[in-house]
């Protein structure tokens, strides 16, 4: 993790932690960072290395202060050691923060134990005070202390570079820098390392040797003046006559000059020349940045600029096919708009017309869904942890830091109710028929308010520990709870007994029941996901996850399931098995998964500072939406069109995502797909896999089956198999088997099987209009055609590059185009010659004629499509 180079008002903090406290670690970032104080943290927890010294050290380097997060984990922690170090070889400020008691008789670096410390104890101590004491420990002296910071870092470099004069201080920064040291003797606990007193020394030196030169350089220089005033006296005796010759070079002057303008114009030809290249140079470059920014995550905006600028300069195929590739990627906004914090939850109203956002800046808000346009807000005392929609509509429910649930008018946001339960409210849920709440409470209780009978006395179950996550089952019989204290709980609520679910070993952060009431998923810091029986409890199986597991779906059908993760993948798992059935991935911590509710699609955000949509069939990327922060909230619309989300700067963004295809059906093969294809006649399609067969499947089975073995197998390959062609009138079949150098024309009703032998590797096979030809495309530049009857060869055509695509013109037998890399050719068969050469960028694989043979479509490895009139 890179730290940011700009400074916070507040300065800017290197936290030294245990991976065991990571839970508080980021409740005490956010804290800091909302008091505008930058903070660098590993959050990866790598092991040392050179490169870990090297970006630890530099982080060290170039903080303000060290803050030691102790706990028994920390003081044990060889890696925490060794940060620690960093900060006192480096003579930082140091701010011990207590999180967790260390046992008895412990031993402290002495530094610590001489230093003030900030008590952040879970139960005992006040998390706001804590925060405010950092805050005020870190700016005490903030000037001399960016001062040393920056001095620290000047001279690190200058020692890096084998102590360059180019890196020594000069001028003003000279004179503060000795300012600075000689102020630091009358500190107190304040000392000037060792390089530091050597780099500004030498500044020193290396201003006095340029003071001095300067001085013997302007010496020098009045001396050479003297001399030249003599000199020159005798050369105006020589400048008269000189003068006579001049006037005769005069001539041959004026001569020259008729020359001169031939040059002139010869000269600034060529320089429009090299502006003309100059142009293409800048927007070749422009076009290769772009290139580079497209593969770096949320960097989407930035490769689509230098794409456009590029083309505008010059209006190249590379810069065209970015453009594109990127456009295709970027969702259509409707609305961007913010809070003053991070986003804690979204919803959207059961009527899609609205959406709820609760904020750290203690509102929560109303929005209008098709334009942005905030309604209204409600306010806490505190952090508003959650706020939700009772299932019709009418009220808006939200709880926090305050230790209050509040319960809304939907309508204009007028208060209703207030419960105050003196803790921490982490998480809300309403039955389906809107008549309970359930409240998950930091004091270890889970508690069920009664929406329809106010005077009635909340009912309130205490648990093992704090509760995280709480929901109601779909079917509305049960509650689930995830407590801090890794126990998953099914409580019957209304009939007053429960069952046991899952047991984590670590924290539960998220649980969610399928929609068919059937299975509850949860997960944790103990980087599982764990499933069970609703009917049955304990645990059915658990898949273990890289990190912890931060967020959990389930598919519309209940069917399979979706899990975040800080290892930064995001998981499909099936129900039923545990089997893993795709694996996406993020560029940081995946932590917010939903699905969307046809089932189609899987959308995730977290750290990388993206918003991504998969197809959850394929696990394929179909959108990457850049975002300002770490994504902390998600929602999709309840029809589906829209996507939202919000970041933990505080803004929120509503895309429309209804341009996605929708998919009727889909086939699971047990091997790699490669080819699909309609026949002629619409009545079927034939699929080849790495089974080596091609299969097909009548219209009723692509419409309803989902297994890829159930088709009818029309032909066996002794080896893969890749691209497939079927003839117009459906009767014959042709693939190409690169491996065996041939294609394979297959009679569907005689089946009669010919050998098509090429002698090269062949990329592609193609039937004519007529269905009389078969052409296929070789890895030896060769284009060849075969009579579809016997399977002999009819004539070779030869292109300059290796062929990696065919297609005959629906409309023109005598039409034939084939792909090489940077160019589509087309054949006149009769003739047996080119008549056109259609040029592209990059590797085109597949050819498509339109029906009535007036387009051509071409695909390439870049994502990209060609269309030719």
């Amino acid at each position: 993790m890179a730290s940011d180079k700009k400074q916070a008002r507040n300065g800017n903090v290197f936290v030294s932690y245990s991976r065991k406290d990571k839970l508080f670690v980021r409740k005490l970032v956010a804290g800091l960072e909302a008091s505008d104080v930058k903070v660098w943290v590993d959050w990866e927890g790598i092991p040392p290395s050179a490169d870990w010294m090297a970006e630890i050290t530099e982080a060290v380097q170039g903080s303000n202060a060290f803050i030691c997060v102790i706990s028994p984990d920390w003081l044990a922690s060889k890696v925490c050691a060794q940060e620690y170090n960093l900060g006192i070889q480096n003579n930082k400020k140091l701010i011990p923060v207590l999180y967790r008691e260390p046992e008895k008789r412990t031993k402290m670096p002495e530094k610590i134990s001489a230093t003030n410390w900030v008590y952040m104890r879970a139960k005992q101590d006040q998390f706001k005070v804590g925060i405010e004491k950092i805050v005020a420990a870190i700016t005490t002296d903030l000037d001399w202390v960016k001062e040393q910071t920056r001095l620290l870092q000047r001279a690190a470099e200058w020692d890096s570079k084998k102590r360059n004069p180019g890196f020594l201080l000069q001028g003003a920064d000279l004179d503060d820098g000795e300012k600075w040291m000689s102020e630091a003797a009358a500190r107190p606990g304040q000392q000037v390392l060792p390089l530091q007193a050597d780099y500004i020394h030498a500044s020193r030196r290396q201003a006095i040797r340029q003071q001095r030169n300067l001085v013997i350089g302007v010496s020098i220089a009045f001396l050479v003046s003297v001399v030249l005033g003599i000199f020159a006296l005798f050369q105006r005796n020589s400048a008269i006559s000189n003068e006579q010759l001049a006037n005769s070079n005069a001539q041959l002057a004026r001569n020259n000059a008729a020359t001169a303008v031939a040059n002139e114009y010869a000269r600034a030809t060529q320089q429009a020349i090299a502006q003309s290249n100059e142009v293409a140079a800048k927007a070749q470059r422009g076009a290769a940045e772009a290139k580079l920014y497209q593969g770096q995550t949320g960097k989407l905006d930035i490769s689509t600029l230098l794409a456009l600028d590029s083309w505008q300069q010059l209006q190249s195929p590379q810069a065209e096919d970015i453009l594109r590739q990127n456009i295709s990627l970027i969702p259509i906004p409707v609305a961007h708009v913010s809070q003053k914090a991070k986003i804690e939850s979204l919803e959207v109203s059961p009527n899609d017309k609205t959406f709820l956002t609760a904020s750290d800046d203690k509102t929560a808000c109303v929005w209008n869904m098709d334009n942005g346009k905030q309604l209204y807000c409600v306010q806490q005392d505190n952090i508003i942890e959650d706020a939700i929609y009772s299932k019709d509509g009418k009220l808006i429910i939200t709880g926090g830091d305050d230790g209050s649930v509040r319960i809304w008018n939907a309508a204009d946001g007028s208060l209703i109710k207030r419960f105050d339960f003196g803790a921490v409210i982490w998480a809300l849920d309403v039955s389906p028929d809107s008549g309970w709440l359930a409240v998950g409470r930091n004091d270890n209780f889970a508690t069920i308010i009664n929406l329809q009978d106010f005077a009635q006395k909340p009912l309130n179950l205490r648990e093992a520990g704090p509760v995280f996550a709480i929901s109601f089952s779909p079917d509305g019989k049960w509650v689930g709870i995830g407590t801090g204290g890794g126990k998953v709980m099914l409580w019957r609520f209304n009939q007053g007994f429960f069952f046991m679910g899952p047991e984590h070993t670590g924290d539960v952060f998220a649980i969610a029941f399928s929609p068919d009431s059937q299975w509850i998923v949860s997960g944790g810091a103990d980087s599982t996901a764990r499933v069970a029986k609703v009917t049955s409890g304990g645990q059915r199986f658990a898949v273990k996850h890289g990190d912890w597991v931060e967020d959990v779906a389930f598919s519309p059908d209940s069917t399979w399931f979706a899990t975040a993760s800080d290892d930064n993948n995001v998981y499909v798992w099936d129900t039923v098995t545990g089997q893993q059935k795709l694996v996406m991935q993020h560029n940081g911590f995946a932590q917010h998964v939903k699905i969307s509710p046809d089932g189609q699609w899987i959308a995730s955000t977290g750290t990388d500072q993206t918003v991504r949509i998969w197809d959850a069939a394929s696990g394929a990327q179909m959108i990457q939406a850049p975002i300002d922060g770490s994504g902390s909230a998600l929602a999709f619309s309840n029809d589906g069109k829209r996507l939202l989300a919000g970041d933990s700067t505080g803004n929120i963004f509503v895309w429309d995502v209804s341009y996605l295809s929708a998919r009727i059906n889909y086939l699971v093969f047990p091997e790699l797909v490669h080819d699909a294809l309609f026949d002629p006649s619409g009545s079927w399609v034939a699929v080849n896999t790495d089974a080596k067969t091609v299969q097909t499947f009548t219209m009723d089975q692509i419409l309803h089956t989902h297994s890829g073995t159930d088709g009818t197998k029309v032909l066996d390959a002794n080896d893969l198999t890749y691209n497939l062609a079927i003839s117009p009138d459906s009767q014959s079949l042709a693939v190409n088997t690169k491996n065996l150098n041939e294609a394979i024309l297959e009679n569907l009703q005689s089946k009669r099987e010919l050998n098509l032998q090429q002698n090269a590797v062949v990329n592609d096979v193609a039937i004519s209009a007529d269905t009389k030809m078969v052409a296929t495309a070789g890895n030896n530049n060769t284009i060849s055609l075969w009579n579809a009857q016997s399977g002999s060869k009819l004539f070779d055509l030869q292109d300059n590059a290796p062929v990696n695509a065919v297609a005959f013109d629906p409309a023109n037998n005598n039409w034939l185009a084939s792909a090489s890399k940077n160019h589509v050719a087309i054949w006149d068969l009769s003739q047996q010659k080119e008549l056109h050469k259609l040029t592209h960028s990059g590797l085109v694989t597949q050819l498509r004629f339109s029906p009535d043979g007036v387009w051509l479509a071409g695909g390439n490895t870049d994502g990209i499509i060609y269309l030719w009139n």
